[in-house]
């Protein structure tokens, strides 16, 4: 048996020689030996690390709890758990080595990697301001934070850098292009792209030919999206061309972004077809080595367009739907799907048939959020605004808990205002109101929805929409806009409406609704199209609608009337009141109405050219 001495010096030759695995070997052999040793430790925790066997090494951790309080393995363990996502203990070690700066690098990449970029930016920025020299890595990480927190729209500003500009480094200049991007300004961006590209090249012409390539892919890609953005479509598909064709060995998520896009830019087969796209862009395999490479946030938009495309192209996805739920747990649309198989949703159906589908499952079960909204959609793309209505307030009654669910509550307020239901509105508001007031702010999205419901509140009831602000500025005083509501800062210190809507295109906004559904061309035969027009079979109805109504949303002035005492009623053929006039069949209490008992009707109808004929034949019988 060999002496501890004997195993610390096998284990200095391993680490040496950069033998992992027998490292590892020798580092528990030791540890068995002596439970207190943390160099065994910290090199066992080294090799598993470059072994990739975290579960491994999360074991070793949670039986050696004690050691983990030197400052030896700390970034080891961190490490460990920052690679397990494991955010309770990695935020526990930071908890309890508040000092330490390489712990907090690691939580903030943590933080940014799962998505909660606010947090990793308060990290990173706290950093920064304790440095003291420039730290170009940090400064580059913080442009990639507060893009995502920009683009995923996760604060209630736009948020900026606090790191100043390096004219020496392509990385900053690259994340700086991003932040640009989140706040639509594509010129600049394109400017910061082109200044990177130019400092790669000339930091890189030392390296090998596919070594400087490496270095240049990210950037034409990008360029390529930003040209895509300012509508130069050739520049963009030439970009990307141009890479498919001279780059033979790319990575994997460089791959799938530039098939991506490319089919986005192209009118071919793939582009048309859920079953080529689905192919094209290697789906599900090209996900799982994806991982790694991309934040949580970034991976969520992936697999919703797995999600989706496969279920589009007829593939049985409601496996992986449901662990897209339980992973990212941001959208309603993947639960939707699978509830809409079960309602009998087909894409080969006619809108029609789908939209009553989805309304009478949705009906049967209110507690199901997600295609309740998804049905809600359909029967709005189809004018029906009273049936999206009454779904939602199926919805909200069979859980009075629905009042604080924006999704729900805020479409629904929006139907009330396009029906013009004031005292619904009214109503509505106020049972909104007793839940909103008795629940704490958690994120940015609930700020949002109490901001919503406080301005609702503003003109009947200031008393409700001050108590609501006040919640707002509890949770985030530095909100400039609740800040000037609440009187505590001047309008003087708000942005300009421009700066603010810079980048929003209302049309893709409005587009939106049920965009991801519809089919992008007819090549798969199916008559989702968010390119043309919804061809709609006719349909009988037993209440015609008014013949110059053009708009199937417009609200018919006459719908207080009796059927037959409106201007357009038609009877059935054959059949007659039991009072015949000379205007043909109309009622006693029409005539009054229209008065055309004693006015002759301007506009020649069917029943008027009936009844001159009949009182022609009536009056040769009578010998008159």
């Amino acid at each position: 048996m060999s002496s501890l001495t004997d195993l610390l010096s096998q284990l200095q030759v391993h680490s040496n020689s950069d033998a992992h695995q027998e490292v590892y070997d020798c580092s528990i052999k030791i540890l068995k030996k002596d439970s207190t040793n943390v160099s065994a430790l910290k090199k066992s925790l080294i090799a598993l690390i470059n072994l990739d066997k975290y579960p491994t090494a999360y074991s070793l951790l949670q039986k050696y709890t004690s050691l983990l309080s030197f400052d030896d393995v700390l970034l080891e363990s961190a490490y460990v758990y920052y690679k397990l996502e494991n955010t309770e203990e990695l935020e526990k070690l930071a908890l309890n080595n508040k000092e330490n700066r390489g712990l907090k690098h690691i939580l903030a990449q943590h933080y940014y990697r799962i998505g909660k970029s606010i947090e990793s930016l308060n990290l990173y920025q706290e950093l920064l301001s304790q440095s003291t020299v420039e730290d170009v890595d940090l400064s580059v990480n913080e442009r990639a934070v507060i893009f995502q927190a920009n683009f995923f729209n996760q604060s209630s500003e736009i948020l900026k850098p606090s790191s100043p500009a390096n004219t020496n480094s392509y990385d900053q200049a690259f994340n700086t292009s991003f932040v640009q991007i989140s706040e639509g300004n594509y010129d600049s961006a394109l400017n910061s792209l082109q200044t990177a590209f130019s400092m790669c090249e000339t930091a890189t012409s030392d390296l090998s030919a596919q070594e400087q390539e490496s270095e240049l892919l990210p950037i034409k890609i990008q360029l390529a999206y930003v040209y895509e953005k300012l509508n130069q479509f050739e520049k963009s598909k030439e970009i990307l061309d141009s890479i498919k064709s001279n780059n033979k060995s790319i990575d994997k998520v460089s791959q799938l972004i530039l098939t991506n896009n490319l089919i986005s830019l192209s009118k071919t087969a793939s582009s048309e077809n859920p079953n080529l796209l689905y192919r094209a862009l290697g789906f599900p395999n090209s996900l799982s080595v994806l991982n790694e490479r991309l934040t949580l946030p970034q991976l969520q938009i992936l697999y919703r367009n797995e999600s989706i495309i496969g279920y589009k192209s007829g593939k049985n996805v409601p496996k992986s739907i449901k662990t897209f739920s339980e992973k990212f747990g941001v959208s309603y649309l993947p639960l939707a799907l699978i509830s809409a198989n079960k309602a009998g949703f087909a894409y080969e159906n006619d809108f029609d048939i789908n939209t009553r589908l989805l309304f009478r499952y949705s009906i049967k079960n209110p507690q199901d959020i997600p295609i309740n909204l998804l049905a809600a959609q359909f029967s709005i793309q189809d004018g029906n605004l009273q049936n999206a209505t009454l779904l939602l307030e199926n919805c909200i009654n069979s859980d009075s808990a629905n009042l604080a669910n924006f999704a729900v509550i805020s479409i629904l307020l929006a139907l009330y205002e396009s029906l013009d239901r004031k005292n619904s509105t009214i109503q509505i508001l106020d049972k909104i109101y007793e839940e909103l007031v008795m629940k704490d702010i958690t994120g940015v999205e609930d700020a949002k929805c109490f901001m919503s419901i406080a301005f609702s509140f503003m003109s009947f009831a200031p008393e409700k929409s001050k108590l609501l602000f006040e919640k707002i500025y509890n949770y985030d005083s530095t909100n400039e806009l609740v800040s000037v509501v609440l009187g505590k800062k001047s309008t003087e210190d708000l942005e300009d409406i421009a700066d603010l809507t810079q980048g929003i295109d209302s049309e893709d906004l409005i587009k939106a609704g049920i965009a991801p559904l519809l089919s992008s061309g007819s090549a798969s035969k199916s008559k989702f199209s968010s390119k043309s027009k919804i061809t709609k079979k006719s349909r009988v109805r037993k209440n015609p609608k008014h013949p110059l109504k053009e708009l199937k949303n417009e609200i018919d002035a006459e719908r207080w009337l009796p059927l037959k005492d409106r201007s357009y009623y038609k009877p059935k053929k054959g059949k007659k009141n039991n009072k015949d006039t000379q205007g043909g069949t109309t009622s006693k209490a029409t005539e009054e109405s229209l008065n055309i008992s004693n006015t002759p009707s301007s506009t020649p109808s069917s029943s008027s050219t009936s009844s001159s004929k009949n009182k022609k034949k009536n009056k040769k019988k009578g010998g008159r």
